[in-house]
């Protein structure tokens, strides 16, 4: 196989791996860097790699690129080796770029019981707090829930067709539970999803009109809160009661290494801070 034809063959053995998206990106940085050297994949030294990652720093992009960039090299390289393509991958021995990132912001138990204040009462919006909050799915997973992915008696919800093309089992609480059926009583529709648009029935709610919903809440709390925040508040939270960094990624359906490196540095954070209120 000539270069572009192992290209094609990474993506299509890596389609259950990565998500649509991930595997897209990496396949242009490969070919990218190939057209860059202008080598033969066997001829490719560690030097190339580094020579090309000074190239786009010199140009003014910023280290998380070149991080990603050099993250989607890696992972090829890896591959090529695993088939007997490489003996060793040239990328394996070059360092990622330092960089200072910002860690993603989550609520105190204090903000969350305010949350949960402001829309008591509110069987929708409570519900759509549980959900998000206690499962740690993202906006999108979460309009597109069906009643038949849930699993009263267990207390589980099936998330199909995931983020990576990995189905995965998301737990929820009892409190989480009777606000979910309490709004699946008050709302009277027979269609599949769980979370139903007023407007536009039997179809599921937009991601939107979810996201717009938590700007009034912002307003009304003084502070900003976002569905996805509730995402990074879930990880936080069983950070802090124990719970191993690797489970809450199985939870959360990480599949890109770079979102799994910022969530374990989330994990360290959230840990310390539960250490400092015990000193």
């Amino acid at each position: 196989m000539n270069e572009k034809q192992i290209i094609e063959q990474f993506k299509v053995d890596y389609q259950y791996r990565l998500s649509d998206g991930v595997l897209q990106k990496y396949q242009t940085v490969v070919t990218r860097f190939l057209l860059y050297t202008g080598k033969k994949l066997g001829d490719i030294k560690s030097k190339d790699i580094r020579d090309w990652m000074g190239n786009w720093l010199d140009q003014g992009y910023k280290p998380g690129t070149v991080y990603n960039n050099l993250s989607g090299l890696k992972t090829f390289f890896t591959y090529c080796v695993e088939e007997g393509l490489l003996d060793k991958s040239p990328a394996q021995d070059v360092r990622f770029p330092k960089m200072e990132e910002k860690l993603p912001r989550y609520l105190t138990k204090e903000q969350l019981a305010r949350l949960r204040t402001l829309t008591e009462g509110k069987v929708l919006d409570r519900a759509i707090v549980e959900v998000l909050y206690t499962t740690g799915i993202r906006v999108v997973e979460m309009v597109n829930m069906k009643r038949e992915d849930i699993n009263w008696d267990e207390r589980f919800i099936t998330i199909p067709e995931a983020k990576g093309k990995t189905e995965r089992i998301v737990m929820f609480t009892r409190e989480c539970a009777e606000y979910l059926q309490l709004h699946l009583k008050t709302t009277c529709h027979d269609s599949p999803y769980v979370f139903v648009s007023p407007l536009n029935s039997p179809k599921p709610y937009a991601t939107d009109s979810i996201r717009h919903r938590f700007e009034g809440y912002s307003k009304q709390l003084g502070f900003k809160i976002t569905p996805h925040l509730l995402r990074h508040t879930f990880a936080a939270h069983l950070a802090q009661k124990n719970m191993p960094v690797e489970h809450i990624q199985q939870l959360l359906g990480h599949s890109s290494l770079d979102t799994t490196r910022i969530y374990a540095r989330l994990y360290d954070q959230a840990r310390k801070e539960q250490y400092d209120m015990w000193r």
